[in-house]
């Protein structure tokens, strides 16, 4: 009975959401219907109504209404999941406004698609509830101290593909300045396993090659715009280290992400550089 209660309000948060078709799945159905006949008119007009209700039902489903409305999300999280279209993360939210502090917190959760065992997921679940309770242990004791107090945690799935899964972890703090912080989980799914950037590599050979990239890059911005500044001597950047942040890139190649402050003023951010592949791929591992 709470199965068909359930099912019946997500129809109706269905039937109630203003669905438009993205323009890849309209292009979809298009060439579905230029393929047939032009002589079979009758039957085309069926098809053309048929086959949008289906994919708009499909997108609104699937796409649309877990993204746009909580309940929905929520409710999809209890949904069997059906293959490639499944979303692997959920989140629970934290959040409260009390004068001057404000607090908003959404934490992920990482779950295979065929709901089987991970200990990589298991692993960043764990570390991110343990950052997300030392941040809000901080957030309350320095509630009420400051004239401005603003935290939040968010999320962004940077890659998901059959080989690999990396998360982003988003961490903001605002007091007199706004400081974010950026952390990334790599998963191999393969191996299940958290990859660490050293762990990619057979020796610290790497580090030099990618070191010295940095600085080039560095120097290069710094002279197109006098407005950027890197701290580019020894003192302030010797080397990236064995857990440096990182993702892949579109291309495949490795990018490399600072933390505020780390190697550049705070209104520089987070920078980030892109490493092409022929600068480390000979010290990588087979």
């Amino acid at each position: 009975m709470n199965n068909y209660i359930k099912s019946m309000k997500l129809r109706k948060m269905a039937h109630e959401e203003k669905i438009t078709m993205p323009s890849r799945i309209a292009k979809m159905v298009d060439e579905a219907l230029d393929s047939l006949p032009n002589r079979k008119l009758d039957i085309r007009r069926k098809l053309t109504y048929s086959l949008q209700l289906v994919m708009a039902m499909v997108v609104a489903i699937f796409v649309i209404l877990p993204n746009t409305n909580s309940k929905v999300a929520y409710a999809m999280s209890e949904i069997p999941v059906i293959g490639s279209l499944a979303k692997i993360v959920t989140i629970r939210n934290y959040s409260e406004e009390n004068g001057n502090s404000e607090l908003n917190i959404k934490i992920p959760k990482v779950k295979n698609e065929d709901n089987s065992n991970s200990n990589a997921n298991d692993e960043i679940n764990e570390n991110v509830e343990d950052i997300t309770q030392e941040i809000l242990q901080q957030y309350y004791s320095e509630e009420g101290k400051s004239t401005k107090l603003a935290v939040s945690i968010d999320s962004e799935v940077i890659r998901n593909d059959e080989d690999w899964f990396t998360l982003k972890l988003i961490i903001s703090r605002t007091m007199a300045d706004t400081e974010k912080e950026y952390k990334y989980y790599n998963l191999n799914k393969k191996e299940d396993k958290i990859m660490q950037l050293s762990d990619l590599f057979k020796n610290e050979k790497y580090k030099d090659s990618i070191n010295e990239e940095i600085k080039k890059q560095m120097k290069s911005q710094m002279k197109s715009d006098e407005n950027i500044i890197y701290w580019t001597d020894e003192n302030k950047f010797k080397s990236i280290s064995d857990d440096q942040n990182y993702y892949f890139s579109n291309n495949g190649n490795i990018v490399i992400v600072f933390d505020q402050f780390e190697v550049a003023p705070g209104y520089m951010g987070n920078p980030e550089f892109e490493i092409l592949k022929n600068v480390y791929e000979g010290y990588l591992k087979d």
